[in-house]
């Protein structure tokens, strides 16, 4: 049973939301707030200016909610743990997770350094895969929690010029797909949402007459369904901006014979969406194929 989304649905829970000093990150924060949440704004500190999560704190608290700050870096595991430590010493539980924190990174692939390449990886998948094995324990054990994952369309979609950021992106995809088959019998639900919003990055692409239309509070909506008890989903990836919400999966064309392997006669049968489907787990193609083995035997 579902509860509607209202303006106190997070009342009582406790949110932690990474990279959330500037930008999605802070939307996601002031939206969970606004809805009853205590909030945990996560941003790593600069020595050479003020704290950005402390001014989403001040932002928060000003406008009556209750937040504090954290500053450590996600994409280190032991830092990470703190920082799930410090929601649990100090409120002695964590309901809802959001990983927000990224970095974007382009360039050919064969122009990126091994030491570039790492950094985008390690602050996008483990700057989220840190977070979430450090709550997952704590969350099963009180038998509840939504954790919200980001990813993008160019980890699902062709994007030239930008494989580090992409490789990092579509790895959170297999993570969050397996990892909702292993969480949901234990009341933690898995999500990723693909965000377009107006950000540093879309500012130095886009013509800043679009800031409106990509206004992350659009994002802000989406996470907090998913981040909510009301969320009756896990395992998806939605889109999210400009007012839209869509929902991204993977499908599967018929099997065709292999033959003597001339795919390109078979190609317009692989290519025909129209007949593809999803496919439930990733043994299932495998499993079918054994099946007809036996029946035919």
């Amino acid at each position: 049973m579902t509860m509607p989304l209202d303006d106190q649905a997070f009342s009582g829970r406790i949110a932690l939301v990474t990279g959330a000093g500037a930008g999605l990150g802070r939307s996601y924060a002031l939206r969970l707030a606004r809805q009853g949440a205590t909030v945990i704004v996560n941003n790593r500190a600069h020595p050479d200016r003020p704290s950005s999560a402390q001014a989403v704190v001040d932002e928060i608290t000003a406008a009556g909610g209750t937040a504090i700050a954290d500053h450590h870096s996600v994409q280190y595991d032991d830092q990470a743990k703190a920082m799930i430590d410090l929601a649990y010493d100090t409120y002695g539980r964590l309901d809802v997770l959001v990983c927000n924190a990224g970095v974007s990174g382009f360039g050919p692939l064969h122009e990126v350094s091994a030491e570039d390449f790492n950094a985008i990886f390690e602050l996008n998948f483990y700057g989220t895969l840190h977070p979430v094995r450090a709550a997952l324990a704590r969350m099963y054990a009180a038998g509840y929690g939504r954790i919200v994952g980001t990813t993008s369309s160019a980890g699902f979609f062709h994007s030239p010029g930008g494989s580090a950021y992409a490789a990092s992106k579509s790895a959170l995809i297999g993570l969050f797909r397996s990892l909702s088959g292993e969480a949901i019998e234990a009341g933690v639900k898995v999500n990723l949402i693909s965000p377009m919003a107006w950000s540093r990055m879309a500012e130095e692409l886009l013509d800043r007459k679009y800031a409106e239309l990509l206004d992350p509070e659009h994002c802000a909506k989406v996470v907090s369904w998913l981040a909510s008890e009301a969320c009756s989903v896990t395992g998806e990836l939605l889109v999210a901006g400009g007012g839209q919400v869509y929902r991204a999966t993977v499908v599967q064309s018929p099997g065709q014979p292999i033959g003597e392997g001339d795919i390109e006669r078979l190609w317009p049968a692989l290519s025909d969406l129209a007949t593809s489907r999803e496919v439930p787990h990733g043994m299932a193609t495998v499993m079918d194929l054994m099946a007809a083995f036996d029946s035919a035997g």
